[in-house]
């Protein structure tokens, strides 16, 4: 898998997995926006036999994908295809997703069922900074681009202390979204990764996740992508954080 290819290209038909086993390991990105989400689905992705984990139940892809695969609209056949079209021949199959994409859709809960998210490892990526989350947020609505791998789409942005006091109120009710529905599993896997940790101490942190994964971090691995460092940012959140 290239790296540097646009994240959009990995929903690709040659990413798809021709006679895919049964998945042996099953795992989930749990994410809110803004906590290194694409660094760490590109980096599984770029590691040999830990299949692509991307958006699947994001309503944009799934129409893609159905359409591609032929199963219609049907949310029921189109997980059971996304297994057997995703599942990598080393048999792991992996996915992530965002609380507004999954959870927070009742349709798409009522199906959860038919890929059994009780047999899930997931890796529950969050931020301690919220305020620089939501700060982070706010700029990326603003300009539209959600990736250092993506050029600006739209203008550009300016500070606004009620756009980041909303984000961060979304921020938390997310949060609070994918705290109720682990509540709710049979005694869920759950790896929490901070994306401090990710950002800062990528090797360990890596390696860490790896291993709940049943994996090792191959000694040639390199980071296929760095978070963006902002300081207009980090004034933002310092003006947040005085009350301007």
């Amino acid at each position: 898998m290239d790296p540097n290819r646009p994240m959009t290209d990995l929903y690709a038909a040659e990413y798809d997995v021709p006679n895919a086993p049964e998945p042996a390991i099953r795992y989930a990105i749990l994410s809110t926006p803004r906590v290194g989400s694409t660094l760490l689905s590109l980096s599984l992705s770029s590691i040999e036999g830990l299949g692509t984990p991307l958006e699947y139940l994001n309503p944009i892809h799934y129409r893609r994908l159905a359409t591609r695969w032929g199963v219609g609209r049907g949310i029921g056949a189109y997980l059971t295809t996304l297994l057997k079209k995703r599942t990598s021949l080393q048999r792991y199959f992996g996915l992530k997703a965002h609380a507004r994409q999954s959870v927070c859709s009742r349709a798409m809960a009522r199906a959860l069922s038919v890929i059994n998210f009780d047999r899930f490892v997931f890796i529950r990526l969050s931020r301690r900074d919220r305020v620089a989350q939501a700060v982070s947020l706010a700029h990326a609505q603003q300009t539209g681009r959600w990736s250092v791998l993506y050029d600006a789409k739209k203008g550009p942005a300016r500070y606004s202390r009620d756009l980041i006091h909303r984000a961060l109120a979304d921020i938390e009710e997310q949060e609070a979204a994918w705290q109720m529905y682990l509540s709710a599993l049979n005694q869920p896997k759950v790896l929490n990764v901070a994306y401090e940790d990710l950002a800062n101490d990528y090797q360990v942190t890596l390696s860490r996740i790896l291993v709940s994964l049943d994996r090792d971090l191959p000694q040639d691995f390199a980071q296929p992508v760095r978070p963006e460092e902002s300081g207009a940012k980090a004034e933002w959140a310092a003006r947040y954080r005085r009350g301007d």
